[in-house]
């Protein structure tokens, strides 16, 4: 998180536990974010 964060480093730490990375440029994002990325998980799940 922040600025100065590796987001390589990020997006592989996600992806080997079967998530993804996501970049928002502001912090009112976020709350989006997270909630496209939990109905996407529970589609998985079927």
């Amino acid at each position: 998180m922040g600025p100065d964060s590796d987001r390589q480093e990020a997006e592989q730490t996600a992806e080997a536990r079967g998530g993804s990375g996501q970049s928002v440029s502001n912090p009112s994002q976020i709350r989006s974010v997270m909630l496209k990325a939990v109905v996407a998980a529970g589609s998985r799940r079927g």
